[in-house]
């Protein structure tokens, strides 16, 4: 989807942000093609207390290091309310290069985009509106009903509980086996944390925070998208709106409050885990 861009001449609007004594860069990060022959450089611009700090990014050759003179050549952009510098980066702007002359840029729809270009010599750059993603929140409770026949569960051992995230919350760390019932197999092993007390824990309560998951089996959606025995290929289309590490077999990355791997048996998705992000 591509986002509203306001042509405008950058000069006449903004002054001092054209001129190269007054404003000042700081680099937030260079994500390199896969050749490493070129690189998407993001970063803030502030030119002085008259205009708000903004976020750009610049396509250039590797061996290029940023400096004050540089503007960017294909993003710049404001959010419409607030200091930039006070949102997170990483849910407001990503970058991901599909190839080496194919860059992907998300962005969050509260942005207000002043230049965006859609090709840089002999790169072209796709925009994702960042607010498009599905519902991100893992609904463990949906989960674990699809197995409450054969599942088992517990209170965790204090020895297992050592290198948990432990929420800012009294309470307790329990542990599901998740139990297919045709093939009584594990399918699913998940920690959780709950605030109350272990005597009044029931299988089908509300308060679980899911805190771990390793999922191998099943039909249970993640994220409303994502499914074990889905495509290599459609996984990838799936997550282009967030940073992705690929090592291997193993695809990683971060929504909301956890990092997800997710383990290919060839082409086909296999098993996937979930760690709750501890702040």
């Amino acid at each position: 989807m591509k986002l509203l861009t306001y042509s405008i001449i950058i000069s006449l609007s903004f002054p001092s942000c054209t001129s190269l004594f007054n404003c000042k860069n700081d680099l937030i990060l260079e994500v390199f093609n896969p050749s490493n022959l070129d690189k998407a450089i993001l970063f803030y611009r502030e030119c002085g207390a008259t205009t708000n700090t903004s976020l750009q990014v610049s396509l250039e050759s590797s061996e290029k290091n940023l400096d004050n003179s540089f503007v960017g050549n294909i993003l710049s952009c404001q959010l419409k309310v607030g200091n930039i510098r006070l949102q997170s980066v990483e849910k407001t702007i990503k970058l991901y290069w599909e190839n080496d002359s194919l860059l992907k840029i998300s962005l969050d729809s509260n942005l207000i985009v002043f230049n965006q270009q859609a090709r840089h010599e002999n790169i072209s750059i796709e925009y994702i509106e960042l607010n498009t993603k599905p519902n991100q929140k893992i609904n463990f409770k949906k989960l674990k009903s699809l197995y409450s026949k054969y599942s088992t569960s517990g209170v965790l051992p204090l020895r297992l509980q050592k290198q948990l995230c432990m929420p800012d919350s009294v309470g307790f760390f329990g542990f599901y086996n998740l139990i297919d019932s045709l093939t009584m197999k594990i399918i699913g092993e998940a920690i959780v944390f709950n605030p109350g007390h272990p005597n009044n824990w029931r299988y089908d309560n509300d308060e679980d925070i899911l805190i771990s998951l390793d999922y191998n089996e099943g039909e249970f959606l993640f994220f409303d998208h994502i499914q074990i025995g889905m495509r290599k290929s459609d996984l990838i289309k799936k997550l282009e709106a967030y940073s992705v590490i690929r090592t291997g077999r193993v695809i990683r990355t971060k929504i909301e409050d956890y990092h997800l791997e997710f383990y290919f048996n060839k082409e086909t998705l296999s098993k996937i885990r979930v760690n709750f992000i501890c702040e």
